[in-house]
């Protein structure tokens, strides 16, 4: 059976076969800190009707929104950022439009607008991994459908500053401006109330890094009511299962464990730059979860041994780019300590 041209041009996201369970998982930016007490708590009192019944999350909508300072018209749940990205596409995107994004980003991106058959308008970083703005600026075009930003942005840790931010939606009127917030609490600051003032801003939440919870699958777009109004046509109509439901509701009524997260990934990332500094490689802060580390030509040989020893980290020496470059996630002091005694019998 033959399919569309336009899969045929188009590489799944890369995802390892081998079971990551039992490892130091630093390698896809989770939480290994685990979520709130409070979920586990009411994820063991589920009944049967839970289960059997489909999802229903109205109050779960209208609670989302008052933290976020929204009306809920404006929002619309899905399972994971990720599908959000696909449910915008679906949605706007046809054959031969143009979509303006950084290279490298997300790489779920690239995938979901060359399935849509978009054209796309890459925009390289350079090696100091700033906000690449006048390579945005010189790829806008009438023919723009939509503009994608990753703030802070993944693998770079690029992040755009709202004057930025503020020129790219003015200069792309008739574009869709999808901005991901995927990690903005590391960052401790969101531009969701833009929405407010900016009809083609669409702006992305996700609820699997600060609020550890990457299994349950939980996305939000946040966006002027017609736009939500016409993701829907494309959306699943439960895109949250019941236990999603019940996981985020309770998430939400712990932001103090979210903000013990955030605490406490910046106090173990200085750490972890401080000691593979020390080691003698370079590093390169975000205001993520992550940090890139520079093994050079090692790259490779130190991400193989390290999984040996069960220690999961993301090797980038596939992008041009980043050649030589590591990423690792934010883990816990005793996670850490672990690779600290690792990496030395291995360099």
């Amino acid at each position: 059976m033959k399919v569309r041209k336009a899969i045929e041009n188009v590489t799944a996201y890369p995802i390892k076969s081998t079971l990551r369970r039992g490892s130091i998982r630093l390698d896809l930016n989770e939480s290994t800190r685990g979520c709130s007490p409070k979920v586990l708590a009411a994820l063991q009192k589920m009944t049967w009707e839970d289960v059997g019944a489909y999802p229903e999350y109205p109050e779960l909508k209208a609670k989302t929104a008052a933290i976020l300072g929204v009306s809920p018209e404006k929002l619309l749940f899905t399972n994971g950022a990720d599908d959000a990205i696909r449910s915008l596409m679906q949605t706007y995107i046809d054959p031969g439009d143009e979509v303006v994004l950084a290279d490298p980003t997300f790489g779920i991106i690239p995938i979901h607008a060359g399935v849509m058959s978009a054209t796309l308008q890459s925009v390289a970083y350079q090696p100091d991994f700033a906000f690449p703005m006048d390579g945005y600026l010189a790829a806008i075009s009438p023919k723009t459908k939509l503009v994608s930003i990753v703030r802070p942005d993944s693998p770079t840790g690029a992040v755009i500053n709202p004057d930025q931010l503020r020129e790219l939606l003015l200069a792309a009127p008739d574009a869709l401006v999808m901005l991901d917030e995927t990690y903005h609490h590391f960052l401790d600051e969101s531009l969701v109330h833009w929405v407010d003032e900016f009809p083609n801003l669409v702006v992305l939440h996700s609820f699997s890094k600060a609020y550890c919870l990457a299994g349950i699958r939980c996305g939000l777009i946040i966006a002027n009511t017609p736009v939500i109004d016409e993701v829907r046509k494309v959306d699943p109509p439960f895109s949250l299962s019941s236990p999603g439901v019940i996981a985020i509701g309770a998430a939400l009524d712990d932001p103090e464990h979210v903000q013990w997260v955030v605490e406490d990934v910046r106090t173990e990332k200085r750490r972890l730059i401080a000691q593979l500094e020390a080691f003698g490689w370079k590093t390169h802060d975000t205001d993520a979860n992550f940090i890139l580390v520079n093994f050079g030509t090692a790259a490779a040989s130190i991400t193989e041994k390290l999984a040996e020893n069960r220690i999961l980290i993301k090797n980038l020496s596939g992008i041009p780019l980043l050649r030589g470059w590591c990423r690792i996630a934010i883990g816990t002091r005793d996670e850490h300590q672990q690779l600290f005694d690792v990496l030395p019998t291995i360099r």
